[in-house]
């Protein structure tokens, strides 16, 4: 315990280090600027209005400053650390000193050479630097030199100095400095905060510039949630965000302009490939044209939270989730922005199969069959029964169609499989319907089009037409296995074997659509799993394990 406390208090002491390192850096980059302007204009004024000074003389200030112009941009543009940023900031400090010291020779020399506002440039410089002791001593400095600076230029032109008036200037300039100080103190000390609780934040926390669409910036969480370090995605689209660094994937790069504030949940790809799930809250600043993204993992709370609700709405006869659930969990889909897909199961023969026997055998039949559905969809999917004979698979976004078709053939394949009951076997001729969800669906039209989608199954089976069920014609889908990707169509269903019937007669071979007659040897594997399908399914070409039902 004590070791876990150190070390978080070391972590905690390095993030700050890095938040104040990173103040400091601004800060110096904003003197920078202050200093490039500064130089702009006494290279203008050297050339420009020469005076009577000798020209070494002249340009001594301009070619300091341009020294310590090279020398600060030299230092910003090389990351090396807390200690280097001090050195430039003292340095730079110093080269400024000289800069002044230099100027008010000038003056003294020629009283009317126009030194121009760098002075009072530099004396806000003083306060910028120094406002981490509150600003007053960088506010009294600065001010002092430039009201110094204005009593030596009147006293050298002969402007008579009027005690009243000129201590009140000397006054307000001072206390112009000493506000200007303090303000930027207040600013970096705030930053310096903002800083720390972003880098020890364990949300991702991103800006993204809304008129490229790229990432300005992201603080450390990004490695733990998406496996990406700041330097891999700075710079990098936006969308990048939501596809694991996959360049042109997930979302348009306008896409976060586009959202509305307030928290949605959408999917995202880990670098290592994996699906995750980020709870979003995106804050655009249309003023400063910046999207600030604020991102939390919520795939372990999704996933506990599908599991006490299935624990919930479970049917304590069937163990499958009710309409009512399937009903609430569409409803959760639909609202994202990628589609998902709902597979419609109809037992068919099951009520006449079990039609003679006992309620409870009955009962343990449909939970195998039920149990057998489970075994072919993946962990993640919902199997639902809907009533009577009917059951449906909720097939959790982002699926592709090719996917969904995968999963209806092994769900076939499984329920073609006969089932024992009170010592005889029970086959089913199982139809499967698939539908994939529209930007506008709600869960009704989903539950509608799959239902149309196994009742088309069944008009074909009843045309003699036999085969792997479709998926409807809609927009391709991205994901494992999409056609888009170049991967080939799924195989058609292979002829199934038949084992001999109880009176001993020879075997047949089945059509691929049609049920099979008797007991059914252990077929191979379903394709799927040969291409890597994360299902429940067995992969060892071994049949089903044995249901409740089958034992019986």
């Amino acid at each position: 315990m004590a070791k876990t406390t150190a070390a978080r208090g070391r972590e905690l002491a390095r993030r700050r280090t890095e938040a104040d390192q990173r103040a400091r850096r601004q800060v110096e980059r904003g003197i920078a600027r202050c200093r490039l302007w500064a130089l702009a204009a006494t290279t203008a004024q050297a050339v420009l209005d020469p005076g009577t000074v000798a020209p070494a003389a002249r340009w001594a200030p301009t070619v300091v400053l341009a020294l310590v112009c090279l020398a600060s941009e030299i230092a910003l543009h090389r990351d090396r650390g807390l200690t280097v940023l001090r050195r430039t900031g003292a340095l730079g400090m110093a080269g400024d000193a000289v800069v002044v010291l230099l100027l008010l020779a000038t003056l003294s020399t020629d009283p009317g050479h126009p030194a121009g506002l760098l002075p009072i440039v530099l004396a806000a410089e003083a306060a910028v630097r120094w406002g981490r002791a509150g600003g007053l001593a960088g506010g009294l400095a600065g001010g002092a030199l430039t009201a110094g600076w204005m009593v030596l230029v009147q006293a050298r032109t002969d402007v008579p100095l009027v005690l009243g008036p000129t201590v009140f200037r000397v006054g307000v300039v001072v206390l112009v400095g000493v506000l200007m100080g303090s303000t930027v103190g207040a600013i970096r000390r705030q930053r310096r905060l903002a800083e720390t609780v972003i880098a020890a934040s364990s949300d991702l926390i991103a800006s993204i510039d809304m008129r490229t669409g790229r990432i300005r910036s992201v603080n450390r969480a990004s490695t733990e949630i998406l496996g990406l370090t700041p330097d891999d995605l700075v710079g990098r689209p936006g969308a990048e965000i939501l596809s694991g660094g996959a360049p042109g994937g997930g979302p348009g790069g306008d896409s976060f302009r586009r959202l509305d504030p307030g928290l949605v949940e959408l999917p995202a790809v880990h670098a290592d490939g994996h699906p995750v799930w980020l709870e979003v809250d995106v804050q655009p600043d249309l003023g400063e044209g910046v999207a600030y993204l604020m991102a939390r993992d919520v795939t372990a709370q999704r996933r506990q939270e599908a599991e006490a609700r299935r624990r919930m709405d479970d049917q304590s006869a069937t163990g499958a989730a009710n309409r009512a659930h399937l009903v609430a969990q569409l409803a959760r889909e639909l609202k994202g922005p990628r589609r998902c897909h709902l597979l419609a199961i109809d037992l068919g023969g099951l009520a006449a199969a079990t039609a003679a026997l006992e309620p409870r055998l009955a009962e343990s039949v449909l939970v195998a069959a039920i149990g057998r559905v489970r075994v072919a969809v993946r962990p993640d999917d919902l199997v639902c029964r809907l009533g009577g004979d009917e059951l449906a698979v909720l097939l959790p976004a982002p699926t592709s169609e090719y996917e969904a078709a995968d999963a209806a053939h092994r769900i076939t394949e499984a329920l073609r499989q006969p089932l024992a009951a009170a010592g005889e076997m029970l086959s089913l001729s199982p139809r499967v319907g698939v539908a994939a969800s529209q930007p506008s669906d709600r869960p009704l039209d989903l539950t509608d089009r799959a239902e149309r989608a196994m009742s088309e199954v069944a008009r074909d089976r009843h045309r003699g037409v036999a085969g792997r069920p479709s998926v409807p014609a809609g927009p391709t889908v991205g994901g494992l296995g999409d056609p888009a990707d170049g991967m080939p169509p799924p195989p058609p269903a292979p002829p199934v074997a038949s084992a001999p019937p109880l009176g001993g007669a020879a075997p047949t071979t089945a059509a691929a659509g049609a049920p099979p007659r008797a007991p059914v040897a252990p077929a191979d594997h379903p394709p799927g799993h040969a291409r890597g399908t994360t299902s429940g399914s067995r992969t060892d070409g071994a049949p089903p394990p044995v249901l409740p039902a089958d034992r019986t």
